[in-house]
């Protein structure tokens, strides 16, 4: 059974902000015997008539994003990451679409950076992590992170899958992707990608699940 990422438990738990940050990526790279499959993911958000619709799109788990804690700037943050089992092919670059959604969240342009990197084996919780550094004062951060607002787990579409048969499966099941997706999937021209979330509540608590499509024009 998948687990979803305890997000707020480690960021805003005890000890510095690079202790707490460790401490998600430390989780996160934990070995296990083989990897998270498709399934599992979607069984811990939807039930099962919408699992079985959704799984011949998606190929496998991509990657985990969240936001960092109040007080790590992004060199900070680099250094953790850089530091960590997720040290392979990082990279930093400005987020287009997380940065869209917060700020129509808050009322104002934010600025968000995102910090990535993979690690050196796929039979792990997760193989690669997306940490965004926010730009916002300290006390408004740390409702945001508390809140996994941006938090998410991320699956990639398999190659015969196309963004229109995912949303057709999810209206079908009255789910819903972001109202600033309803024109359709965004683009991340930085990191070539076309990227759809959706938000569920399972048992009361809101999950974001992306669906990516790398190398995208």
């Amino acid at each position: 059974m998948f687990e979803w990422p305890k997000f707020a438990a480690h960021l805003c738990g005890e000890g510095s902000p690079e202790d707490r940050l460790t401490s998600l990526l430390s989780e996160l790279s934990e070995p296990l015997p083989s990897a998270p499959e498709v399934k599992e993911v979607l069984e811990a958000l939807f039930d099962e008539a919408l699992v079985n619709a959704l799984q011949p799109y998606a190929a496998r788990l991509h990657h985990v994003g969240f936001l960092a804690p109040p007080g790590l700037a992004l060199p900070a943050v680099d250094v953790v990451v850089a530091a960590s089992p997720f040290r392979e092919r990082r990279r930093t670059f400005k987020s287009a679409i997380l940065a869209k959604d917060l700020s129509a969240r808050v009322g104002r342009d934010v600025d968000v950076y995102v910090v990535n990197g993979c690690t050196s084996s796929r039979l792990v919780r997760c193989p690669e992590v997306e940490v965004f550094v926010v730009e916002l004062p300290p006390a408004e951060l740390e409702v945001v992170v508390r809140q996994e607002i941006g938090s998410h787990v991320a699956l990639e579409l398999a190659a015969n899958a196309s963004f229109e048969d995912i949303l057709d499966s999810l209206h079908a099941h009255q789910c819903w992707e972001l109202p600033l997706m309803r024109r359709g999937p965004l683009t991340n021209r930085e990191i070539h990608s076309r990227v759809l979330y959706v938000d569920v509540a399972p048992r009361g608590h809101t999950r974001r699940l992306e669906f990516i499509a790398c190398d995208a024009p």
